[in-house]
């Protein structure tokens, strides 16, 4: 006997609602069409299902990295869509020849990895990072057109940051690193808490980046962005963030749309979110009966997220 070979089985959106529709016995095995009414009110309670899901930790799937752009003598940054620089997946290179101020073209090392309509930042002689957006790319002769002329002179070698996608906001900061323009990367001090970082001294002169804080800013008045609070603020354009952080799990929007959750989660979602919809309609016989299996599922889910790590006990150490 064969094997499929195959290990890429998904539920999208829609698939997950109506089985959970059938599971609660809202919607039966013979219905072949579910009504569009009951469709849109199970994939609202899908979403709150997963954004409720956030509260119970953090778990291995939901972590990310991620790279903040800093600038000089700037002592806090807004991470999340509509914030200051900052992305999951980003290409540093440098440029071949000085670039004058008003020059629209710059000419770089690579541009292995970039596309017309990406971000891109120069690192300018007056220590200043200028951000505008890639017009065109010659990759026979390197040379990038830029949306917007410089406004002063990159000399050859400067630093060239570019990107296609803003980060995510993020829930919470793990670990960072500060990087710089060799790519060799400096630990930072471990995340303080707020009373901490605001009884600081100096935290706003420019210096050496030693630490930060991070406030997710859960309130819905903030939108999108979370605070990066650094200390202190550093004195060079071409540094970056590296970050490792807990990113939020993603909505479903479109009825196509997979879960941004593993496959060993299908059965979790399908059980929990036909118990959410008994207890919402009033449904306690069916849903006392499904309880006992959407906790396992969930159990099963969770307990495999975990990491793989030596742990090391020195002998008087406190």
């Amino acid at each position: 006997m064969s094997t499929s070979g195959s290990v890429s089985f998904s539920m999208d959106r829609n698939d997950l609602c109506i089985a959970a529709l059938r599971t609660s016995g809202m919607l039966g095995l013979e219905q072949a069409v579910c009504p569009a009414a009951l469709l849109s009110w199970s994939s609202l309670k899908l979403n709150q299902l997963v954004k409720h899901w956030e509260n119970s930790g953090y778990h291995l799937w939901n972590r990310a990295h991620a790279t903040v752009f800093l600038n000089p003598s700037q002592d806090k940054y807004s991470l999340g869509t509509s914030g200051d620089r900052a992305t999951d997946t980003f290409v540093q290179t440098t440029i071949t020849a000085t670039a004058l101020a008003t020059a629209t073209t710059i000419t770089a090392t690579s541009v292995t990895g970039m596309s017309v309509n990406d971000n891109i930042g120069v690192c300018l002689d007056a220590n200043t990072t200028q951000w505008t957006t890639i017009s065109a790319i010659n990759t026979s002769t390197l040379v990038i057109t830029l949306a917007v002329a410089l406004t002063s002179q990159a000399t050859l070698g400067a630093t060239v940051f570019t990107y296609t996608t803003q980060m995510l906001r993020p829930l919470a900061i793990e670990t960072a690193t500060i990087r710089n323009v060799a790519l060799i990367d400096r630990m930072l001090g471990y995340p303080k808490s707020r009373e901490e970082y605001f009884n600081y001294p100096l935290k706003y002169t420019a210096g050496t980046v030693v630490s930060y804080y991070y406030n997710p800013n859960p309130q819905h008045s903030t939108g999108d962005t979370g605070t990066l609070h650094v200390y202190q603020p550093p004195t060079l354009c071409n540094e970056t963030i590296q970050i490792e952080y807990v990113r939020s799990i993603q909505d479903f929007d479109a009825a196509t749309d997979s879960p941004d959750l593993p496959q060993r989660w299908l059965l979790a979602l399908e059980y929990n979110l036909a118990v959410l919809m008994c207890s919402a309609v009033g449904k306690e016989t069916k849903k006392a009966s499904l309880m006992t299996e959407a906790t396992k599922y969930l159990q099963d889910a969770t307990a495999s997220d975990y990491e793989t790590a030596d742990v090391f006990f020195i002998p008087g150490s406190n």
